[in-house]
């Protein structure tokens, strides 16, 4: 059996997706706590790797800089087994990660609609200050528009996960199991190679 045989059968990590406030990474934890996995967030394992915070780097290398170390970063941590993975909402615009993530899991997209988006952001700033990841696209002078300019570039990418989750009212945990039904019902079903199709549109967005 090849190597890529032997991913693609096991396909036992959860890759979660999807666009700042969707609720990633809460969702993420409730999943990991419910299945007794690892979680594991992106963002934080480029942080910690690089001593940079994200804003930093787009600031200082650019975007295409971070969307290398984002996509050796997700090829890394995708190795290893049973984990919940929240990635950053433009890591599935790139048609490598996409195939990574085919390989060694299932996608689960969660979807909010952007009034939902826009509040659970402004919380979060208002919670976390300068510690805000997101503060880029926070900063746009028409933060709607961005939201929506932004999802439409990205939503013919984001359609190919395997699994869609709507969050504007479900709690954590709620999410979660949805999450979780999704990834046993996708995993026992899908076939090889069905989410690594080529990109249509660059999705690049600062921040996110």
């Amino acid at each position: 059996m090849s190597g890529q045989s032997e991913r693609t059968l096991s396909r036992d990590n959860v890759f979660i997706t999807g666009f700042s406030g969707t609720g990633k990474t809460t969702t993420g934890h409730e999943v990991a706590r419910l299945l007794g996995w690892k979680f594991v967030d992106t963002d934080d394992v480029i942080v910690e790797s690089t001593g940079m915070a994200i804003e930093d780097i787009f600031a200082r290398y650019g975007e295409d800089e971070f969307r290398r170390i984002e996509r050796e970063t997700l090829a890394s941590v995708a190795r290893a087994h049973q984990q919940v993975v929240s990635t950053g909402g433009g890591i599935i615009m790139d048609e490598r990660n996409r195939a990574v993530m085919d390989d060694y899991g299932v996608v689960v997209l969660l979807e909010a609609r952007p009034e939902t988006l826009i509040a659970r952001l402004r919380k979060q700033e208002a919670d976390e200050g300068d510690d805000l990841i997101a503060r880029p696209m926070l900063e746009a002078d028409d933060l709607t528009e961005r939201i929506y300019s932004l999802k439409a570039q990205r939503q013919f990418n984001y359609t190919r996960a395997h699994w869609t989750v709507h969050t504007d009212f479900l709690s954590p945990t709620q999410a979660a199991e949805e999450v979780i039904r999704g990834f046993n019902m996708v995993r026992a079903s899908l076939p090889p190679g069905a989410l690594a199709a080529p990109s249509t549109g660059e999705g690049r967005g600062e921040g996110e």
